[in-house]
């Protein structure tokens, strides 16, 4: 079964006047993020909670500090472009989303990254990414 619940905060879209007049991710489009990937154990992700894998450049000197090798990734938003080769999960979670909105996606491994090993997550388990959309274009 394929599965994604994605939720755009509501209080945060009402307080946002005119996010209808902001640019819309689509298929064509290219959205610039910063996320936070979880795993999702079907329990409350907290601000305790610590992500498998970001690039929210709050979280970058708690990662060294762990033993991430400086450089090791990149905590600068991250780009992609809608027709090329992302996690099946996340683009259905952006398609529609705005220039703005802040986004928890839930999605079963099979959305997320299928039949391939991530050393870091657990086989087949779900997972969930936050992510604020900081920018949205297209080309000419």
């Amino acid at each position: 079964q394929f599965v994604i619940v994605r939720t755009v905060s509501p209080w945060a879209a009402a307080l946002r006047d005119g996010r209808s007049e902001l640019p819309e991710v689509t298929a064509a489009a290219k959205a610039t993020i910063i996320f936070r990937a979880y795993v999702f154990a079907f329990s409350n992700i907290t601000d305790s909670t610590f992500p498998f894998y970001s690039n929210d450049p709050a979280l970058q000197q708690v990662y060294e500090d762990m033993g991430l090798t400086p450089g090791a990734w990149s905590f600068e938003p991250l780009t992609l472009d809608m027709r090329g080769d992302i996690l099946n999960g996340l683009r259905h979670a952006l398609l529609g989303c705005r220039e703005g909105d802040v986004v928890e996606a839930y999605m079963t491994y099979n959305m997320a990254y299928g039949d391939k090993y991530v050393s870091t997550i657990p086989r087949e388990s779900p997972v969930a990414w936050f992510f604020t959309v900081e920018s949205v274009e297209y080309d000419e």
